[in-house]
């Protein structure tokens, strides 16, 4: 297993006479503070658009269980269990990668002491990251990145470091910027949002640089993200965090097996899988399996809803188109 070790400044990058975590100097900020005032200045009104997916979010259209933390309410366990701990900010279902990563066994024997706090952002990806607490590692949500809570939430977890899951939240980022907080980013750059960066350069690129750690997958990487605004002594091919995870049999294979066999699902039938990340996206993935079917007869569809609330109305959707 690979060693990760987002600190201070660690070997190679200090060899290299890279840019150390921590080294946030203030013009670095001085450049993030028009994109910041900018983000904030239109931040009212994303957090109103994103009221009507919160509704959703909750079984019954009730928000779930410990969502307060949103809005930085921690209850006093969280507060008691003091700093020192590395804070891990992942999205939705890419919160399985992050738990997987975060809680293998074999990072505290490395680090006697390790504690880390996985925090999510939807109610579905907070319960795969509860999914894998344990002693040292506990689930939390993500604050809605207002500057305010971003702020009460790093005086209540008192991370030692954070670590951006794919996506980084800029209030918060600039927050542990301030407080000296080394910070990561563990990134996956589509070529879509590789573009819409680029577009933006101005405003993301400042943003970027509060980062003291870029974690990339791929050696042209590198100049991807040199073009996007970071600093050559922050980007670190990594390679991809799912590998670092120990090799074992997953159990949940043969229970999928049986499920498809109370399905009636015939040995060997093709099938396709779709992930439902917009409301009925499901009945258009009916559809065109239907189509399908044409050439496939026995081709079975699995649709996965991003909210996991919606599994009985994405199913009775389906349901509708036969």
């Amino acid at each position: 297993m690979r060693e990760r070790r987002y600190g201070r400044r660690s070997g190679a990058a200090a060899e290299e006479g890279g840019r150390g975590a921590g080294d946030h100097d203030d013009a670095a900020q001085a450049l993030a503070a028009l994109p910041l005032w900018i983000y904030n200045l239109f931040f009212p009104f994303a957090f109103v658009a994103m009221l009507p997916g919160w509704r959703a979010d909750g079984a019954a259209g009730e928000l779930p269980a410990k969502f307060g933390q949103r809005f930085g309410q921690y209850d006093a366990a969280v507060r008691a269990a003091g700093g020192g701990r590395v804070g891990v900010g992942a999205l939705d279902f890419r919160g399985r990668d992050a738990a997987g990563a975060a809680a293998d066994p074999a990072d505290a024997e490395l680090r006697p002491g390790l504690r880390v706090v996985l925090s999510a952002t939807t109610s579905t990806g907070f319960a795969l990251a509860e999914e894998n607490a344990c002693e040292w590692l506990e689930a939390i949500y993500n604050p809605i990145d207002a500057w305010p809570l971003a702020r009460r939430a790093l005086e209540d977890v008192r991370p030692e470091r954070l670590i951006f899951i794919e996506a980084i939240w800029p209030n918060l980022l600039a927050q542990a910027a301030a407080r000296g907080i080394p910070t990561a980013l563990v990134a996956r750059l589509s070529p879509r949002s590789e573009g819409r960066f680029r577009r933006f350069r101005f405003f993301t690129g400042p943003i970027f640089r509060l980062l003291d750690a870029i974690s990339v997958q791929e050696p042209e990487d590198v100049e991807r993200w040199g073009s996007l605004g970071a600093a050559a002594g922050q980007i670190h091919v990594m390679g991809n965090i799912k590998f670092d995870q120990p090799a074992q049999r997953d159990e949940r294979a043969e229970q999928f097996r049986a499920v498809l066999e109370r399905l009636s699902v015939p040995a060997g039938a093709p099938g396709a899988a779709g992930g439902e990340h917009v409301p009925r996206r499901g009945g258009m993935l009916a559809r065109i399996c239907m189509r399908l079917r044409a050439e496939f007869p026995v081709l079975f569809l699995i649709v996965v809803p991003r909210h996991v609330e919606r599994a009985n109305e994405a199913a009775a959707e389906i349901t509708e188109r036969g």
